[in-house]
């Protein structure tokens, strides 16, 4: 076993990390006398690669999940290793007056809308459908009765 594959004996293509790679191939120079450093650091990353690339953004299966937030907040805060795909948003004014409000992402306003009340769920469209720890889906009422409003979402969890 060459001195690189040595160095990452213990970790699986699963878990381990892109830092490893660097720390490990850091040492490895581009001449004559390193080829076969090169060629097993080459296999290594391929092999990584072929267990991360071709699913990196997509839907993971069976993780599509509902959040409702009554209220102002956070409607959708991921943890810190997941990314979400929104596949849809509504809110929806349960009270007696107009409700005025706006959608963010990582506090930025997405999106700003009016709902009258008895009105039907409004769906909501938004330019950015991925949100993650930094990142969360909120809402922020501006004008009518906070707790009139409420607001859902379904999204799905994406690989990463």
């Amino acid at each position: 076993m060459d001195e690189l594959r040595n160095q990452l004996k213990n970790q699986d293509l699963n878990t381990v990390s892109p830092a490893s790679f660097l720390a490990v191939g850091g040492p490895v120079f581009p001449d004559n006398a390193a080829t076969a450093n090169l060629d097993a650091f080459k296999d290594i990353v391929e092999a990584y690669r072929a267990v991360h690339t071709p699913s990196m953004g997509s839907p993971i299966a069976l993780s599509g999940n509902t959040a409702t937030k009554t209220g102002e907040g956070s409607i959708l805060a991921p943890s810190t290793s997941q990314v979400c795909l929104i596949s849809a948003l509504q809110c929806e004014n349960l009270g007696a007056a107009p409700i005025e409000f706006s959608i963010t992402i990582g506090g930025i306003v997405a999106s700003t809308q009016a709902l009258a009340p008895a009105q039907p769920p409004l769906g909501v469209a938004l330019t950015s459908k991925f949100v993650d720890k930094n990142t969360p889906l909120g809402v922020t009422v501006i004008s009518g009765t906070a707790g009139d409003l409420i607001s859902s979402v379904a999204y799905v969890l994406t690989s990463q």
